[in-house]
């Protein structure tokens, strides 16, 4: 039985959950309500505690104070954004098809004692009880922060929800770690204990008998997901599953298909790239894993978003002396993390620490490499390898990063202030001056879909601004971003290749030795300006 005395499960309190086909049901109208994209980044967001006079503070105290940063540190980024989003709709579609007051669930609840008692997970009692849950595939490089982030955007959720009118004990979400064997009899086991560790029950001794087949532990987990109306199952570090030992590929798939399109729980599968091998035997099995589609997340590119994460970290410093902008240290501290968030943080928390234990007080680029080069030893094969962009090296640490060709990383180009919280442009101005505006910087020679954003973003700001002010800001906004760009890195040619460049190259002329000084050899090229001459002529 459930123990309601628990303090992790609250009595349900219904509420609007916003749209028709979610309402009357009660394991919807009890979730907190969905979420504006401008609400996110302020729940999701996590932060230290600091205090500016904590900087007078005795060193061995602001040692202390700097460990904040390892567990209180979270900012949110455009693809926690898209993930929450994700999460919100699996769990809500999910329960469309479990209604306790359409009979749904009930019916659901039936078919699954049909299963227990035959030992088939195909078997049922109501072949009306359909299933609209789904699955998403979430495939990660280590340190990008993935389980971090949804253990932030679960919690936004209650653990547990105890429904007094329908006897029901609802368990929203419940996340799970791949046992290290890999086998899907420990996951199994650790579904039971998880459940047991919510509510209080006993399904690890009742159900979790070790000598049972997987078959018969499947229907049993699958009853007590029914039962307690689990929303979304969360399966993390996906990668230690190993393929022998689940009973081949197909047999792990139709484990997670089935809970999918049968029992009606959402799943999330949680991986690093290693994981992408259980889901690409084939196009078949890709779709049935990620039947909602995939979240695939690289490191962080170095851009807009970089900045305007490291400017946020970078306020969070106990040192006394002033320190640098964000932007004077913003690309070292990429080069040496290669935008590996998980990196990042803990080497800008122990080069503070270095600054106090030395007495510099102030975190410098120098500082920031020399704490790279001794404290980060471990990861320097890895990050190595971001660095070189060989593929033959960075296959070797497939759990770092995944390869190119399928790591689109789901940013936003703006950083995620200006995407959670945009302004509103109640529009002042007719189609035709953003038609116009895009005219004239294609005219100037802006591509097409450069000009069509960038105009956007202009109008959305200073909408009543006559049509020449609109063109300079446009194009004063475009020299801005170009500034923040590396310039491309300069060939260097050995000066013994020097004579095989083109003739009218400066250093293909410096060869001809037959001159003493370059003058004389530009002079005999014939490309020296003549003032004599110039100055007849004019004359």
């Amino acid at each position: 039985m459930t123990n309601r005395n628990m303090g992790n499960i609250v009595n349900a309190v219904y509420g609007d959950p916003g749209l028709e086909e979610y309402r009357n049901n009660p394991l919807i109208a009890t979730l907190p309500r969905i979420m504006e994209l401008e609400d996110i980044r302020v729940k999701l967001e996590r932060l230290p505690a600091f205090h500016e006079e904590e900087k007078t503070l005795p060193s061995s105290v602001r040692l202390h104070a700097i460990a904040r940063l390892l567990t209180d540190f979270f900012q949110p980024l455009s693809i926690h954004v898209e993930l929450e989003s994700k999460i919100s709709l699996l769990m809500r579609v999910g329960y469309k098809g479990r209604n306790p007051d359409t009979g749904d669930y009930f019916e659901h609840l039936q078919n699954g004692y049909e299963r227990l008692v035959k030992g088939d997970l195909k078997s049922f009692t109501f072949q009306s009880a359909s299933s609209t849950a789904h699955s998403l595939a979430f495939i990660g490089c280590s340190g990008c922060g993935k389980s971090t982030a949804l253990r932030i955007i679960l919690e936004t959720y209650p653990q547990a929800v105890f429904h007094a009118d329908y006897n029901i004990t609802q368990i929203p979400y419940l996340k799970l770690d791949c046992p290290h064997d890999g086998t899907l009899k420990s996951l199994c086991f650790d579904f039971f204990q998880a459940v047991d560790k919510i509510l209080g029950t006993d399904y690890t001794n009742r159900y979790g008998n070790k000598r049972l087949n997987i078959n018969i532990l499947l229907g049993r987990m699958a009853q007590v997901a029914n039962l307690h109306a689990i929303g979304v199952l969360v399966i993390d570090e996906l990668q230690h599953l190993k393929i022998a030992k689940a009973g081949g590929i197909e047999k792990m798939l139709n484990f997670f298909v089935t809970l999918v399109n049968i029992i009606g729980v959402s799943v999330v599968m949680v991986g690093t790239p290693w994981a992408r091998r259980f889901f690409e035997k084939d196009l078949r099995s890709a779709r049935r894993a990620a039947g909602f589609g995939s979240l695939l997340w690289d490191r962080m590119p170095n851009d807009r978003q970089w900045r305007s994460f490291v400017k946020r970290l970078w306020q969070y410093q106990w040192l006394r002396e002033s320190p640098l902008s964000s932007g004077d240290v913003s690309d070292e501290l990429y080069d040496l993390s290669q935008g590996v968030i998980d990196i990042v943080v803990k080497l800008f928390a122990l080069a503070q620490h270095r600054a106090i234990m030395t007495g510099v007080e102030k975190i410098t680029p120098p500082l920031l490499r020399q704490v790279y080069e001794d404290e980060l030893i471990p990861v320097h094969p890895m990050l190595d390898a971001l660095r070189s962009g060989k593929p033959e090296l960075i296959l070797k640490y497939g759990d770092l990063r995944m390869p190119d060709v399928t790591a689109k990383i789901l940013t936003i180009s703006q950083d995620i202030n200006t995407f959670a919280a945009p302004k509103k442009w109640k529009p002042k101005v007719s189609n035709d001056t953003a038609s116009q505006l895009v005219a004239v910087l294609c005219a100037m020679g802006l591509e097409h879909d450069v000009a069509v954003p960038l105009a956007d973003e202009v109008l959305a700001d200073e909408p009543d601004l006559p049509m020449h002010t609109l063109v300079h800001l446009a194009t004063s906004r475009m020299m801005d971003a170009q500034k923040h760009k590396k310039p491309p890195a300069r060939k260097y040619i050995q000066e013994r290749d020097w004579a095989k460049l083109p003739p009218d190259d400066l250093r293909y002329i410096y060869t001809d030795r037959h001159q003493s000084t370059m003058y004389e050899a530009s002079e005999k090229a014939g490309i020296l300006l003549d003032l004599k001459k110039e100055f007849a002529r004019s004359a």
